[in-house]
């Protein structure tokens, strides 16, 4: 098992020169053997659907709790949004469970090895999918690859959310900002007036020019997602934590486009002169229309 490992590795790494874009190379994923006859369809664009439509490769042996490795050949670094999910061993996608995610895991310079938790729930025959969204052209090229693997240790109960924090990320939800309690305005009482007896003219006492109590201004709660000069932010990602979405899931926001990770909303901008448009449930940067 070993040797026919390392021989398929080698045979990768050999056929990283060809000129292309760049795969999940290890664990050895599916369709692993045209890495030696046709590995442009590894590392190209997929137009396949789930898994490149591909057929599994070797089973890769791991535990509950523990990590696996995932290893990458990238001829040609660009930047784009990642993201790594557990499948059930008959790939339905109901069952996807995304379990960590980075921004730019094959940008220039950052091409490394990434180190993923197992959860702790998952258990028996699973599969792991890598999806990659090449930024350098728009709209994005979508880029994955699949793993079979072979879970040991697990509890087979997935969490609440089925979901596994990304390193340093929470997945609970912010408390609310508390509100401060405005008290009532008190209504005001006029002194009493002095009685002077006649003929003496009765004489007011002065009036204290005491204004009525003010309420005290009340704290907005705050909103990770307002507007600060009614353009969106050039600074991303920009984590919202004011909503769920769904695994996997594209939105727009001003020139932005922005992809659901850990069951928030994840920003990167679009490139200058274009704008995030809606293409089905997808999300594209294209060039603004003029008027």
């Amino acid at each position: 098992m070993r040797s026919i490992l390392a021989t398929t590795l080698l045979a990768l790494t050999a056929a990283a020169g060809v000129s292309a874009h760049g795969y999940l190379s290890s664990p050895p994923p599916f369709g692993y053997e045209k890495a030696t006859y046709q590995i442009d369809d590894l590392k190209s664009p997929n137009n396949n659907g789930l898994c490149r439509g591909e057929k599994p490769g070797p089973v890769a042996q791991v535990t509950a709790g523990g990590s696996l490795k995932l290893g990458f050949t990238i001829t040609a670094p660009h930047v784009g949004p990642c993201a790594v999910s557990l499948l059930d061993a008959d790939l339905n996608l109901a069952s996807e469970k995304q379990i960590d995610t980075r921004m730019d895991c094959a940008a220039p310079g950052k091409v490394r090895d990434w180190d993923v938790v197992i959860p702790t729930w998952a258990s028996g025959t699973m599969n792991l999918r890598w999806t990659w969204q090449g930024c350098h052209v728009q709209p994005c090229e979508p880029y994955e690859q699949c793993v079979r693997l072979q879970v040991s240790g697990g509890s087979g109960t997935p969490t609440k959310n089925g979901t596994v924090a990304a390193q340093g990320v929470s997945t609970q939800q912010p408390a609310p900002t508390p509100q401060p309690e405005t008290p009532a305005p008190q209504p005001v009482v006029p002194a009493p007036q002095p009685v002077v007896p006649a003929p003496q003219p009765v004489v007011p006492a002065p009036q204290p020019n005491t204004p009525a109590p003010s309420a005290p201004a009340t704290k907005e709660p705050c909103d990770d997602n307002a507007s600060t000069g009614g353009a969106p932010s050039k600074t991303f990602p920009v984590v919202s934590y004011g909503g769920q979405c769904a695994a996997g899931a594209f939105t727009c926001k001003g020139d932005a486009v922005g992809q659901c990770s850990q069951g928030r909303w994840v920003y990167f901008p679009c490139a200058s002169g274009t704008t995030c448009t809606r293409v089905g449930a997808g999300a594209i940067c294209g060039h603004k229309k003029a008027y």
